[in-house]
């Protein structure tokens, strides 16, 4: 289970968390575009996989994504 951060409306309003959210929109795009776009050998195919992961994680603990679904679809 993953532990959320608690942040308040301010927080999630202020400058630094809108760029972070879009910055982790664009990384996750940018690495499905790589994984879907090149012919990736099953290993690179699983680094791509793990570091949209790993995005889509820090996106729930952030408050980001509201559910583990919402992240799944992010």
């Amino acid at each position: 289970m993953t532990d959320r951060l608690q942040l308040t409306q301010e927080e999630r309003f202020c400058s630094l968390y809108r760029k972070l959210d879009q910055h982790t929109k664009d990384q996750i795009e940018r690495q499905r575009k790589t994984n879907d776009g090149e012919h990736l050998d099953e290993r690179k195919t699983a680094v791509i996989r793990g570091r949209i992961s790993e995005l889509k994680k820090l996106r729930l603990n952030l408050g980001m994504d509201t559910s583990p679904e919402d992240a799944a679809n992010g």
